[in-house]
């Protein structure tokens, strides 16, 4: 079926370009942007991805399945810094919203352009915007999501094959673990229809293997496959500690309630959702909600899928509405359109922001902070170690880093927990949920890990802990600013 688009299409797509520009015209607040960057910067310069972690403590094998995601980041830091970094944030939230609303426009579009119609996608697409766009922000999952578009696209349209899920799940099996969703998708669309009509699905069952094997395609290997347990089941220790991972309820507001009405608006429509046209995307529904309803990081999924089924089931039941007698467009407009957009609020970045205003006061901070503690330290002789907090141990990680490379300096400073929970393990992210909380042996927690120096925020337990006087060893506090403490424990 070849989709129409109407003038009013292209201005209503112009809004929500729009829309989504100014969203993401905002600061790089995602908490894991940093070491990412630091990541993608170490692998530029050894020439090869890491497996001893060079930022932690003790060095843990890092599986950086993000790896690809982080040296495609570092051409644009070289040449334009922060800023830069932000005009790919605001180019990737322009491609998703586009991406939702052509995914909406297909599933819905009849040939009938009826008011009914419209205001079913708008429905549609606007609840796939509240469930996707609070990670709207630089990081791989906003990466999947615009993957996840594609593939959902290719499903509805037939274009689904073998062929193209090897090679979507080889790129972005080596970007984000939700590479996961491609043999999710095509076993909702080739093989679960197959297994409804009682056809033969051994075939399509050997192309799944084959699909989920090309995983293997990257530097970690088995660890590339192996490692998504570990990501979705086997992560217990971060879970109390993060809100994303906490299933979802009232107390995440808004989120909440827009999962209610996703759910509520299927079961009022479930004669039009059982049925075995709408079969693949009703399965897909019900999986992903289950799993938001588990952990609400995975509400974004859910988003998609709402969208995908919401505009089909929104849609019209007849195909004879009277239609707007509108003169249509051809399909490069759409692109045009987002292309000037773009680059509109590309030289606004360009001309107006500066890095300190892009990352934030408090961030840049950190960043000075850490090349205060390379310029001090030079000399140090063993493992310098720092003790951070996990939600601002990314920037120290990336601080260091850049300090170092603009000093020369040979000093190993690294740092105690960041956001990368998998990598700090259960055993360190124990301690420190010890630490933070003030249970269990936390003192012990302290002279275990002799940590030279601390850089905290200025209202955490932990800086609380730090400033008592009992302490042993004794801290002395040598820096601090409305946002962070610097301590020491060692005399320079």
């Amino acid at each position: 079926m070849k989709v129409k688009f109407e003038i009013i299409d292209y201005l209503e797509l112009s809004l929500w370009i729009v829309t989504a520009a100014i969203f993401a015209n905002k600061q790089l607040i995602d908490l894991d942007l940093a070491w990412h960057l630091a990541g993608g910067l170490y692998m530029l310069e050894r020439g090869d991805v890491p497996a001893a972690d060079p930022f932690l403590i003790g060095a843990p094998f890092w599986w950086n399945y993000s790896w690809l995601f982080q040296l495609a980041l570092i051409p644009f830091f070289k040449l334009g810094g922060f800023v830069a970094v932000q005009i790919v944030q605001i180019l990737l939230v322009i491609f998703l919203t586009q991406a939702i609303f052509l995914l909406v426009h297909f599933c819905a579009v009849k040939d009938t352009i009826s008011q009914s119609f419209r205001y079913g996608r708008l429905i549609a697409f606007i609840l796939a915007l509240f469930m996707v766009y609070p990670i709207a922000y630089l990081r791989p999952q906003l990466i999947s999501m615009l993957f996840f578009c594609w593939l959902l696209y290719w499903a509805e349209t037939g274009k689904l094959n073998l062929f193209k899920s090897i090679l979507l799940v080889v790129f972005w099996s080596n970007i984000h673990v939700y590479w996961l969703l491609v043999p999710c998708v095509y076993f909702a669309y080739l093989v679960f229809p197959l297994m409804l009509r009682r056809q033969s699905v051994i075939m399509p069952c050997l192309h799944l293997l084959l699909i989920s094997s090309a995983a293997l395609i990257s530097p970690y290997g088995i660890e590339n496959i192996v490692g998504v347990y570990k990501y979705l089941f086997d992560h217990a220790e971060a879970y109390s500690m993060i809100n994303e991972f906490q299933p979802i309820s009232p107390s995440q507001g808004i989120s909440f309630w827009i999962y209610c009405v996703a759910l509520a608006g299927v079961a009022f429509r479930y004669k039009k959702a059982f049925t075995l046209a709408n079969a693949p995307s009703l399965l897909l529904f019900c999986v992903f909600g289950a799993l938001a309803a588990y952990r609400m990081k995975y509400l974004p999924i859910f988003g998609l899928s709402v969208a995908v089924l919401y505009a089909r089931l929104l849609a019209p039941e007849t195909l004879n509405c009277e239609q707007l007698s509108i003169k249509q467009l051809p399909i490069w407009c759409s692109r045009a359109l987002s292309v000037i957009i773009f680059v509109i609020f590309a030289l606004l970045c360009l001309t107006q922001q500066r890095d300190s205003m892009v990352i934030g006061e408090d961030k840049a901070e950190l960043l000075k902070i850490s090349q205060m503690i390379v310029e001090t330290e030079q000399d140090y002789q063993g493992v310098l170690r720092i003790l951070t907090h996990f939600d601002n141990g990314g920037w120290v990680d990336l601080g260091l880093f850049l300090a170092k490379q603009e000093n020369n300096a040979k000093v190993d400073a690294r740092i105690f927990v960041d956001g990368r929970t998998l990598v700090a393990g259960a055993e360190r992210l124990r301690d420190f949920d010890d630490l933070r909380l003030k249970k269990n042996n936390w003192q012990d927690v302290l002279k275990r890990w002799q940590f030279a120096y601390a850089v905290l925020s200025k209202n955490n337990s932990i800086t609380e802990i730090i400033s008592e006087d009992q302490l042993v060893p004794r801290w002395q506090k040598l820096w601090s600013s409305e946002n962070w403490v610097v301590f020491t424990a060692h005399k320079n």
